[in-house]
C-alpha cells in the first residue's frame, strides 16, 4: 500500500542484522540516523543463476504502491528505487519494521500457537486476503492470459530435466507405474489436459482478482495475541512470486496457502519424503511424504487450513478439483527444475499425480 513518505533512493543507515539472504534477494534490518528501524529488500542483481531477480522486486514494488487502500494488511512501502549504480542494476525497497511479528511458518514450526490462536490466525488471514484484497482485476487487454505462463513454465521446466538421462525416461514416458498404479508419464499428462480438457479456458475466464502471488505462511507475518501494539496483527509480505503473477483465479492463492501449511512444502523442502525408481529402469516410481515424521509434527497436531478453505469457499463457491490439481501440479513441475535430490523427483512425482488426476476428474 503507497504512503506519503514513499521516497525513490535507499534511506541512509547502517546495517543490523540479515534477516533473510535469500537465492534472488536479501532483506535486512537497517537503523536510520534517527534511531528508528525499518526493513530493506533489495535484489541480488541479474546473473545467469537469477535472471529474474530484479523484475521480480520491480513487480512487487509496482504492487506496492497500486495496491488499494482495502488491503489494509498490505505494508506501507516508505522507499522504493530502481537504479543503475557503476553500472549495477539496484532494486529495492524499504518497508516498516514489526518487531513484536513472527513469520507464521516460523511459529508453527516451532508450535508455539495453541489451536484457537491458529483459528484466529485463520480468520483474520482470510478477511485480508479472501475479503479485501481479492478484488476484481482491472481490465487490462495486454495482460498475458494466465493458462500460456502456465504451460511455458511446465514446458521450459519438463525441457530442462530431460538433459539428464534418468529424468527423460520419466518425463517422456507414455505410461509409468506410480505408487502402484500405471498413470501417464508427466509430459503425457500435461499436453493431454493441454489438448483435450477445456481446462484452460476455465482458467482464463474465471473471473481474475488481484492476489498474493505466493500466499504462504513464511509470507505472513503475526503479532502473537499476547502481545499488544499499534500495528495490525497480521501484515502480508513479499508478494507476488518469482514468476510474477499477480491477477488470475482466486484459487491460485488457496493452493499455495494450502501447500505449506497441510506440511507438504515443508516435506519437499527438507526431503521428508521418500521416492523411488529414479534410473533404474524399471519404469516403478515411488513418492511418499513421511507424514509421521516429528519433524511435520506441527502440521498434523494443528490445523492451518480449514477455516481458511471454509471461508474461500463461503466467498468464492466451491473448489474446482481440476483447476486445483492443475495449479497444484504446475508449481511442482515448475519447480522441479529449479531444486535438486529428492526434493527435484518429489516435486516431478507430485507433479505428475496432479496432472494425472486433472484427468481422471470430470470437468464442469
Amino acid at each position: 500500500m503507497s504512503s506519503p513518505e514513499t521516497v525513490f533512493t535507499p534511506s541512509p543507515g547502517r546495517v543490523l542484522r540479515t534477516l533473510n539472504n535469500g537465492f534472488w534477494d536479501l532483506t535486512e534490518l537497517i537503523e536510520l540516523p534517527d534511531g528508528s528501524q525499518r526493513v530493506r529488500k533489495r535484489s541480488k542483481g541479474a546473473t545467469p543463476e537469477r535472471p529474474w531477480g530484479p523484475e521480480s522486486l520491480r513487480r512487487e514494488i509496482n504492487y506496492l504502491r497500486t495496491a488499494s487502500p482495502r488491503a489494509a494488511a498490505l505494508p506501507p512501502l516508505l522507499a522504493g528505487w530502481d537504479r543503475l549504480v557503476d553500472g549495477v542494476v539496484d532494486v529495492g525497497y524499504e518497508m516498516p519494521y514489526y518487531p513484536d511479528h513472527r513469520d507464521a511458518g516460523t511459529l508453527a514450526r516451532a508450535g508455539n500457537l495453541g489451536q484457537e490462536e491458529i483459528d484466529v490466525f485463520q480468520m483474520e488471514l482470510a478477511d485480508a486476503v479472501i475479503a479485501c484484497l481479492h478484488e476484481p482485476a482491472p481490465v487490462d487487454e495486454t495482460r498475458e492470459p494466465l493458462s500460456r505462463h502456465m504451460t511455458g513454465a511446465v514446458r521450459q521446466s519438463l525441457d530442462g530435466l530431460v538433459g539428464d538421462p534418468a529424468y527423460a525416461a520419466l518425463v517422456d514416458a507414455e505410461t509409468i507405474g506410480l505408487n502402484g498404479r500405471t498413470v501417464r508419464g508427466p509430459r503425457v499428462a500435461f499436453e493431454q489436459i493441454v489438448r483435450d480438457t477445456n481446462l484452460l479456458q476455465v482458467i482464463d475466464t474465471t473471473p481474475a482478482v488481484r492476489l498474493h502471488g505466493d500466499l504462504h505462511l513464511e509470507n505472513i507475518l503475526w503479532r502473537p495475541l499476547a502481545l499488544g501494539g499499534r500495528e495490525p496483527r497480521l501484515v502480508l509480505i513479499d508478494v507476488v512470486s518469482v514468476a510474477g503473477v499477480t491477477f488470475g483465479l482466486p484459487l491460485w492463492d488457496l493452493v499455495k496457502y494450502e501447500s505449506y501449511a497441510t506440511g507438504e512444502l515443508m516435506a519437499l523442502r527438507t526431503e521428508l519424503i521418500d521416492v523411488a525408481g529414479l534410473g533404474d529402469g524399471s519404469g516403478q516410481y515411488r513418492c511418499r511424504i513421511r507424514t509421521e515424521d516429528p519433524g511435520l509434527a506441527p502440521f498434523r497436531d494443528r490445523n492451518w487450513h480449514a477455516l481458511f478453505r471454509q471461508a474461500f469457499v463461503s466467498q468464492h463457491g466451491r473448489v474446482d478439483a481440476r483447476a486445483y490439481h492443475f495449479i497444484h501440479g504446475y508449481f511442482n513441475a515448475a519447480m522441479a527444475l529449479n531444486t535438486t535430490g529428492r526434493q527435484r523427483l518429489g516435486r516431478l512425482l507430485r507433479a505428475t499425480e496432479d496432472f494425472n488426476a486433472v484427468l481422471a476428474t470430470p470437468g464442469r
